[in-house]
């Protein structure tokens, strides 16, 4: 609920990766330029994915009304090692305070596509629940979930709208205990790269209506779930060999915005 009304949010993957730095902005133009993109195709907010941003970041999303996830990188982490566990722990910590008076952060995901070990997960859930006691918590997003999570969500690269309709839709889907998709589409759209060492998810498209019609289906059958509250559609922009954004990898616009935004801000059915 957003000022008493119930809203379906609409978020993009948001990686935080950049040509001239790569993980370091060129200047704070970029920093918020980056908030604007993902608003002027239509997006509420964006996971900020695998990574800790920059305050600037949260800054702007602050500043636009743009919620966010707060998220950790943690690929590769092992979670069967003490070690790394305790280096975890404290850094997670150290993010959730640095960061825990930012509005724009609406809750909190340690972990990313992670198997659990120990019952690390459920334990980083505690841990961060009793920090802060005012915002959801996802515990590990997309694979497995422990026991304890405040959002159950998942992550699905299908291509078919009605696949994702028959999984996502509503009274007697196949997943019906999943309220959040927080990861779709990915479909790949990058003409110029096919060929070389650049990927997507699935088969690229032969032509831009064919990847408008696929954006398009896949949006709507989310849209139209009245189990679903959320989802986010992956990805803001290119990423190194990843050919999958909205934007090019140097934030050129791949598709004309207003198109863009006019699927995505169909009324979803939990908003009638």
């Amino acid at each position: 609920m957003i000022n008493g009304k119930r809203r379906f949010l609409r978020f993009i993957l948001d990686q935080g990766f950049n040509p001239d730095g790569i993980y370091t902005y060129p200047n704070e133009e970029y920093i918020e330029g980056d908030v604007l993109r993902g608003i002027e195709m239509g997006f509420d907010g964006a996971r900020l994915h695998q990574r800790v941003f920059e305050p600037l970041t949260l800054y702007y999303c602050d500043k636009h009304g743009y919620p966010v996830w707060g998220e950790f990188g943690d690929w590769g982490l092992n979670l069967a090692s003490p070690t790394a566990f305790k280096t975890f722990s404290i850094e997670w910590l150290n993010v959730m305070k640095r960061d825990f008076n930012h509005p724009s952060i609406i809750g909190w995901c340690p972990f990313n596509e992670t198997h659990d070990a120990y019952s690390i997960i459920g334990l980083m859930y505690n841990i961060t629940k009793q920090f802060d006691t005012t915002r959801p918590v996802i515990d590990a997003s997309g694979w497995n979930h422990s026991s304890k999570t405040d959002i159950l969500d998942a992550h699905d690269y299908e291509r078919s709208g009605d696949r994702l309709t028959e999984k996502y839709g509503g009274e007697g889907t196949e997943n019906p205990q999943i309220s959040f998709l927080s990861e779709y589409g990915g479909v790949p759209w990058a003409p110029e790269k096919y060929g070389v060492n650049g990927w997507g998810y699935g088969v690229h498209p032969e032509s831009e209506d064919e990847f408008l019609g696929y954006f398009r289906d896949q949006t709507h059958a989310l849209l139209a779930s009245d189990r679903l509250c959320a989802f986010c559609y992956t990805q803001l922009t290119d990423v190194e060999e990843e050919m999958n954004g909205l934007y090019t990898y140097d934030r050129r616009p791949k598709f004309a915005p207003e198109v863009i935004r006019e699927i995505v801000r169909k009324k979803a059915k939990i908003e009638e």
